[in-house]
């Protein structure tokens, strides 16, 4: 009979610890423009744009009977839960379809 042995090397706390943290982009490179998430939540920001802007809210289940429309600020905006929210993007025309 023939026994293999994988030897793993024991990880410190501190590397776990630092695995399991939730990071957002790396904004000091470039901006990370239109929707975005996280393992926790979801974003939508507009670059380049006037101070307010309006975007299409995609929520999760239900098809488009729960998509709102949402007048936001042209910085980050938390949109809620990763869960909750499908997509977001820019509504160029200015008037929500919804």
């Amino acid at each position: 009979m023939l026994v293999l042995a994988v030897v793993v090397p024991a990880l410190p706390p501190s590397a776990l610890a630092d695995s399991a943290k939730l990071r957002e982009p790396d904004r000091s490179s470039a901006a990370v423009c239109g929707f975005w998430e996280n393992a926790i939540s979801a974003y939508y920001e507009h670059c380049n744009a006037p101070r307010r802007i309006l975007i299409r809210v995609d929520y999760s289940g239900g098809g488009e009977e729960n998509d709102r429309c949402r007048l936001v600020s042209a910085r980050r905006t938390y949109l809620g839960s990763d869960d909750e929210i499908d997509n977001a993007y820019y509504i160029s025309s200015g008037i929500c379809p919804v």
